[in-house]
């Protein structure tokens, strides 16, 4: 069962995730990169977006925001951050253009997840984010049928880059980390790629993680070494967020 936050520790996760996710590049690394980083140009650049595919398009503050008022179970919170990194990572090498849009979708996946009797019927998991999110003024189809084909048992089939790297992203956060848990330390920085690839082959460890969805990520074109690679990189760059 999910640890139930108070309201100081909520309020620290948020201060803790919106500085690892929000630090404001440095004007200089702008102008090497061609950036405008203004926050009116990316407000534009958001809304322009949104306008092209018939939709609002959420900021990553906006989407967080919507987290938190509909998630209060520490680690589900976490497992949100930790499937958000891997998403940005793999979208760097996959999509670009698209980080923000597949970091959110990762931080989102499971917003349902204390709103809706899915243990009992899990063809309601996925539908009742986007239900909610529907409610919160969203509407942004590609983001709701990759929150969907998380999980292929509401219907949902992965097709996209996206939805395969969403269905691959989930089961190998909880993975990562569970292969860390096993190391003295307990640390992210500790775990090896081959040791994560190791265990993957040892179906009795942390067997409810799906090796077929994580190994869906083929669908990308990417391999399981890179899922690996990528998930040990973003999850250790926010490895103080999730206590890793």
């Amino acid at each position: 069962m999910a640890k139930k936050m108070t309201a100081e520790d909520k309020n620290g996760m948020i201060a803790a995730n919106v500085n690892s996710f929000t630090k404001k590049k440095p004007a200089e690394e702008c102008e090497k990169s061609g950036d405008n980083c203004s926050t009116k140009s990316r407000r534009e650049k958001a809304h322009q977006a949104g306008m092209e595919k018939g939709g609002r398009t959420m900021t990553r503050e906006e989407a967080h925001t919507i987290l938190m008022k509909y998630m209060e179970g520490e680690n589900y919170i976490l497992h949100s951050y930790a499937v958000e990194a891997i998403m940005r990572g793999l979208a760097k090498r996959l999509d670009p253009d698209s980080v923000e849009k597949w970091g959110i979708a990762g931080l989102l996946h499971d917003l349902d997840e204390e709103q809706c009797d899915w243990r009992n019927d899990m063809k309601v998991h996925g539908p009742t984010s986007v239900e909610i999110l529907k409610k919160e003024g969203v509407e942004d189809q590609e983001l709701f049928d990759a929150i969907c084909a998380h999980n292929p048992k509401c219907g949902v089939k992965a097709k996209t880059p996206i939805q395969y790297a969403l269905l691959a992203a989930d089961p190998m956060s909880g993975f990562v980390k569970a292969v860390a848990q096993i190391y003295p330390d307990k640390k992210i920085a500790s775990v090896k790629p081959k040791s994560v690839l190791k265990r993957f082959n040892e179906m009795r460890f942390a067997a409810g993680a799906n090796r077929d969805y994580m190994e869906a990520i083929e669908f990308t074109g990417l391999r399981l070494e890179d899922l690996v690679d990528v998930a040990l990189e973003e999850m250790g760059a926010i490895s103080d967020t999730l206590g890793l």
